[in-house]
């Protein structure tokens, strides 16, 4: 049940901070943010991934990014890269170990 939990959020985190990049709101930033809390904290919380709480650092990158215009553009879509990259890794690790 807690799993189903996380990938919701995370997948509908991911899916915010995607219609923030194409539309430039902000607002999907905040949803996507606080969507994405629990993985974060949850990793933050094993041995393993302390420090997981920087993920946020992604989260801030695009907002910083979308405030610029779209001269950074860029930098959007490569921290939403690092966003997607850590939640299909887990998924990848359970799947197939």
């Amino acid at each position: 049940m807690v799993s189903i939990v996380f990938l919701l959020s995370t997948g509908f985190s991911l899916l915010f901070a995607f219609l923030a990049i194409m539309s430039g709101n902000g607002r999907y930033l905040i949803a996507s943010a606080c969507l994405y809390f629990p993985l974060a904290w949850y990793l933050n919380a094993t041995p393993r991934f302390e420090g997981a709480l920087l993920l946020y650092l992604f989260h801030l990158l695009i907002a910083y990014s979308l405030y610029r215009g779209p001269k950074l553009l860029w930098l959007a879509w490569v921290s939403f890269v690092a966003l997607l990259a850590v939640p299909a890794w887990l998924v990848i690790s359970v799947l197939f170990h």
